[in-house]
């Protein structure tokens, strides 16, 4: 396990020697692992390992994670750090979902101790399973070929070490290792949406077809490598069909409409990103609409 792991971050260039990390531990099988695989590393890569903990606040199980992960770091010898937040709370004043407002308060502590630490990367637990969860929630929502794409080992300052690893791997290291980790119980209520596809779709999925899980993410990865060709084109392009100008951006659309139209959705795409500021909820769907709205009468308009 450690020198699998060790061969997908010197593959990817997850990190290099000397490198302080933060890396992040709810107290599950996939961060304990991580944390343990890291630690494992430390001397090997002379780097420097700071544990970031969130309390969520939300279960009564929630102190008990977090004294664990105290705990373990405190054996191990490692730097913890926690942060405390009612995120429920949190997700009614902002009117965003539970799952959205836990991703936000943990990103924004983690960047918080990265720059406090100066450190290189920020490490996270996902690993093939999740990618293939990430693969079909994608999917049913309406996604183009980078979405598709799943996770991928490193986006930006977020690295990935356990990507290329299954869950039950990570559990089977554990447990031949006799490292005890903290089942999150909310983890099993299917009323979120990631969980339905884990422990129902998913589950269904590998009973009709043993390793499901693990060619979804083999996919994914193919189709990275594919994103990243079209995206190389899809610049090119739209440097010569589009300019900024009055505050929008205007688009040449009779040379526009030559181009192949797996470019031309990707530009389009590209361009309602750009001017509504994210990428959030947007999908094939209003693609299409920008596209026909090329066939409109001039002065016509779409919301």
């Amino acid at each position: 396990m450690i020198n699998r792991v060790e061969e997908y971050v010197k593959l990817h260039n997850l990190f290099e020697n000397g490198d302080t990390l933060i890396v992040g531990v709810s107290g599950g099988a996939d961060s304990v692992c991580l944390l343990s695989v890291l630690w494992e590393l430390r001397e090997t890569w002379n780097i420097r390992i700071v544990c970031a903990h969130i309390n969520h606040m939300f279960r009564e199980t929630a102190l008990r994670d977090e004294e664990y992960v105290r705990a373990l770091c405190e054996r191990l010898g490692i730097c913890f750090r926690v942060k405390r937040i009612d995120v429920k709370k949190l997700s009614e004043e902002e009117k965003i979902s539970f799952e959205e407002a836990g991703r936000k308060v943990r990103y924004a502590f983690f960047h918080e101790l990265k720059e406090e630490y100066k450190a290189a990367r920020i490490a996270v637990a996902h690993n093939k399973d999740d990618c293939a969860e990430t693969v079909l929630f994608h999917l049913f929502r309406g996604s183009h070929v980078k979405g598709l794409g799943g996770i991928r080992p490193i986006s930006g300052d977020i690295v990935r070490p356990l990507l290329d690893l299954q869950r039950s791997e990570i559990e089977d290291y554990l447990r031949t290792n006799q490292i005890e980790w903290k089942n999150d119980e909310t983890n099993e209520s299917t009323e979120y949406t990631r969980n339905y596809i884990r422990h129902e779709i998913l589950s269904s999925a590998e009973k009709i077809c043993p390793g499901t899980r693990k060619r979804i993410a083999e996919t994914a990865s193919g189709l990275q490598e594919t994103e990243d060709y079209l995206e190389q084109q899809t610049i090119i392009a739209q440097k010569s069909y589009c300019k900024t100008m009055d505050g929008g951006t205007y688009i040449d659309e009779a040379v526009l409409q030559k181009e192949h139209p797996v470019i031309l959705s990707r530009i389009l795409y590209g361009v309602l990103e750009q001017e509504g500021g994210s990428a959030k909820d947007l999908t094939k769907v209003h693609v299409k609409e920008l596209e026909n709205l090329f066939a409109l009468q001039t002065g016509r308009q779409i919301s």
